[in-house]
């Protein structure tokens, strides 16, 4: 099955690289500055949201109040050129309508099961952004299974609710039990990250 989502085109890829490269930085990991700019407001959830349908719901809501007309996906690890071009004949990104999200979102991430899906190779570390740059999120599986939400628009409670957004005390207890043998390291996960983003919901 073939998805309107998925970049195959040079130019539209380099495009949306580009605007991706004016929000991150694409070489630093959490819990480092990843964002270029600041937002008004952050908020860090479990990584495992972003694959559930109901995340649509908030990456829809988000564009809506963005006045966003395309919500953008891009893997950072496997990279989308050396891997997902060169293997799958089509770059790591996917762009979609603001509305239709709701409707194509998890078809798109899942790729019906695929092995090749940002939901399974695709999604250790990638990036959201609506064009209008209003928000953006930083996703880490590979290392903390955290994402990070940078916003100018108002969340809402009801998506603050449905993420389950964490609260520094919050995030300590989960990267803690993540890595209950290494010590401090759920301790000074959140400590380093609310330091470099101090509006943290």
């Amino acid at each position: 099955m073939e998805y309107q989502e998925l970049i195959t085109d040079e130019a539209t890829f380099r495009a949306l690289r580009e605007q991706c490269a004016a929000l991150f930085y694409t070489d630093r990991r959490l819990p480092e500055r990843v964002f270029r700019r600041g937002f008004s407001s952050y908020c860090v959830f479990e990584h495992a949201q972003i694959m559930r349908k109901e995340f649509a719901d908030v990456l829809a809501s988000l564009a809506k109040k963005s006045g966003d007309k395309e919500v953008n996906y891009m893997t950072i690890e496997p990279d989308p050129v050396d891997y997902y071009k060169k293997h799958c004949g089509f770059y790591g990104l996917a762009s979609f309508s603001a509305e239709t999200v709701r409707d194509t979102y998890i078809k798109v991430m899942y790729l019906d099961g695929s092995v090749e899906s940002f939901r399974a190779r695709g999604g250790d570390v990638g990036v959201f952004w609506g064009e209008s740059m209003r928000w953006a999120a930083f996703c880490d599986r590979k290392s903390w299974e955290v994402c990070l939400l940078g916003l100018d628009v108002p969340l809402g409670e009801s998506a603050e609710k449905e993420l389950g957004c964490m609260s520094p005390s919050r995030l300590t207890t989960y990267i803690s039990g993540l890595y209950n043998d290494k010590g401090d390291v759920g301790w000074e996960f959140a400590a380093k990250l609310k330091r470099n983003y101090l509006s943290l919901v």
